[in-house]
């Protein structure tokens, strides 16, 4: 258990997160063992969403330091363990449905993989999800 507290899944840094004048996250530090089962708990607006989406490199932060297994958590290698659902699936309206899955492999992966080019090449037609339509076209839960 020793090594899991060197080198843990998960460190955080005082970490510090503004929207605008509001300030999200205050010098947040924050250490889970790898092996942990971890929850993180709050009342609506304390910051949850903001950690994970900071953890994720999905958002900027004014300072502070994120690793993930030990890698700086901008770099894409640092993500490849890790899987996201987002509360509200919402992808970027400008976007074809190809770009999004390509960006996503590219996001996690460094680069796009074989299996999402192989995916988004089975067909054209716009009733596939991963076809050329743009992916605002796509009903949202």
């Amino acid at each position: 258990m020793a090594e899991a507290l060197v080198n843990p899944a998960v460190r955080v840094n005082a970490l510090c997160k503004r929207y605008g004048k509001l300030l999200a996250l205050e010098t947040v530090d924050l250490s889970v063992a790898s092996g942990a089962a971890f929850g993180l708990v709050g009342a609506n607006g304390a910051g949850k969403t903001t950690l994970i989406k900071c953890l994720l490199d999905l958002c900027a932060y004014e300072s502070g330091t994120i690793r993930i297994f030990g890698v700086p958590s901008g770099e894409p290698q640092s993500r490849r363990r890790l899987a996201y659902v987002p509360e509200r699936f919402m992808p970027a309206h400008y976007l074809r449905c190809r770009e999004f899955i390509e960006f996503l492999a590219r996001s996690f992966d460094g680069a796009t993989t074989p299996g999402a080019r192989k995916h988004c090449s089975r067909s054209s037609s716009s009733k596939l999800p991963c076809s050329n339509a743009r992916c605002a076209a796509f009903p949202r839960a």
